[in-house]
Formats: structure tokens, C-alpha cells, sequence
């Protein structure tokens, strides 16, 4: 329905965080994750207009999402021609996907006064609403848009004598786009060893808008090796994200491998740090 937009390429720098201190983890400590681990997810305000003298349509989004991955954002239908009426929007989802390839899930929704023109018979006042689903991408190299493709189904109520009418029309094509925020992100940690190995304490996943989600940390400190394996898990009882890391020395004690697999804000990752011990 709507044309296709318009991606402005963004250069990424690639940002590797430096190798973990040796020993058992003690303290508080900050890594930043960038590059291809960067997490991206629908943020900002848009308007798009596309149509004819037909039907004419503007689309007004402003969305945010929150350091778990959670989507949310209103704005407008603004129809003119046949069909006229600004209809309020609500935006609702969660992101997913990968790191290098988001994907937003979301809902959208509107409703308000509209009027339908009858040609000769004049207008007819009455309520327009729609709703779909939609998923919306934006692949590396990220755009400054998420391109949303889904169905959308499109509805108008109207008393005709002593009954109201309703008719609806819809089905899959149909495109908007929501803009893109994101970049590199932030574990924060803070942890303590105690005297068998046993690793305790928190972290904090923080995005580049400063949503946050907070974790739980647990592991094993193993001095044989230098090896730590830490697993995070969200405090929020009802998220999906988690996060994992081995730091450890290899190839005989002249390598230090730094491993960290995440879910953050929905999207899975995962960055590899090879350095000196």
C-alpha cells in the first residue's frame, strides 16, 4: 500500500571489548558490545504519505522500546479522499530476531470518526478502524527505518435508516515503516568469588536509548585453568532474555577466550574476544 522507503546506510565501527581481567571475578566492571552485536529496535517519530487523489494516506508513528525488548508507540491514520478521518494509532510488540537481522513484531491498531463519500448520494459519517500484524526488518547495514510488511484489514461503520452498516476490506501488502534507533550496549557487572569458586552477584543490560533490564548472575570460578562461566538470567519473571560467558585461557595458557552469548531486548548475539593472558 504504501511506496517502498528510503534507507540511509549507517557505517559501523566495530567495537570489541577488551579481554577480561584474569582471576576470580571480584567487583564492578563494564563491557560495551558493538559492531555486529549491536542492538537495534524500533525508536523515534515518522510520518510517510503515499497515495492519490483517491485516497490519500499519512501514517504518524512515534515508538519506543524498552531494555527488554518490549515495543510501544502511538500516532495517526490521516486518510483523505473517499475516505477521511485522522485516526488514532497504537503500537504494540516485542523485538527479535538476531543482532545483525531485528526483527519487531508488533500489532497495530486504530480507530476514529471518519467520512465515507457516496458520490451523489453525498457523505455519510461514521467510524473507521483497522488493525494488523506486522513484522518489521532492518538487516545489516542498518537503515535509520524498520521496513513493517504485514495484512492489514481495514473497517467502516455507518447507521444507514434504522440499522448500522458495517464493511471491511483487507488482506496481506501492506507496508509502513517505524524509525530505528540503536548501537552498541552495555553489561554492567557486579560480582564476588567466594573461597570454593562459587561466582554470585548482578548485571545490567543497558541500550543505547538507556533502557535496561537487570540480571541475576551465578557461575564458577575454576583457578586450574583461569576459567569463569557466569549465567545470567532476567529478574523480570515473565522475560526471555539471558545472557552466558566463559572467559578461560587456551592453547596451553598463551590465548584468553572471552565468550559471551546473549538475548538482549529479544535479539541473540554472539561476540568471541581472543587476547593475550
Amino acid at each position: 500500500m504504501m511506496s517502498s522507503p528510503r534507507f540511509a546506510s549507517f557505517a559501523l565501527a566495530l567495537c570489541f571489548a577488551s579481554t577480561a581481567s584474569a582471576g576470580a571475578p571480584a567487583g564492578v566492571s563494564d563491557e560495551e558490545i558493538g559492531g555486529a552485536n549491536e542492538v537495534w529496535y524500533l525508536s523515534g517519530d515518522n510520518e510517510e504519505c503515499d497515495g492519490d487523489s483517491d485516497l490519500y494516506l499519512c501514517i504518524q508513528s512515534s515508538a519506543v522500546t524498552d531494555g527488554s525488548g518490549g515495543v510501544t508507540g502511538t500516532g495517526a491514520f490521516n486518510f483523505t479522499g473517499f475516505l477521511a478521518g485522522n485516526l488514532p494509532m497504537t503500537l504494540s510488540g516485542q523485538m527479535a530476531g538476531t543482532a545483525a537481522k531485528p526483527l519487531g513484531k508488533v500489532a497495530v491498531s486504530f480507530s476514529g470518526p471518519a467520512t465515507l463519500d457516496l458520490g451523489d448520494m453525498g457523505p455519510l459519517g461514521g467510524i473507521a478502524s483497522g488493525s494488523g500484524k506486522l513484522t518489521c526488518r532492518n538487516p545489516l547495514p542498518h537503515g535509520e527505518f524498520f521496513v513493517c510488511r504485514g495484512g492489514l484489514k481495514l473497517c467502516f461503520e455507518a447507521p444507514i435508516g434504522t440499522r448500522s452498516h458495517r464493511i471491511c476490506q483487507g488482506g496481506g501488502g501492506f507496508e509502513m515503516q517505524v524509525r530505528a534507533g540503536g548501537g552498541p550496549w552495555t553489561l554492567s557487572t557486579d560480582l564476588a568469588t567466594d573461597p570454593n569458586g562459587i561466582v554470585t552477584g548482578g548485571a545490567t543490560a543497558t541500550l543505547a536509548n538507556t533502557g535496561s533490564e537487570i540480571f541475576s548472575v551465578t557461575g564458577k570460578y575454576k583457578p586450574k585453568n583461569d576459567q569463569t562461566t557466569l549465567k545470567h538470567v532476567s529478574t523480570e519473571p515473565l522475560s526471555k532474555n539471558k545472557l552466558s560467558l566463559v572467559d578461560q585461557l587456551i592453547k596451553k595458557g598463551t590465548v584468553r577466550s572471552h565468550v559471551l552469548t546473549f538475548k538482549v531486548a529479544g535479539e541473540t548475539g554472539k561476540q568471541t574476544t581472543l587476547g593475550a593472558p
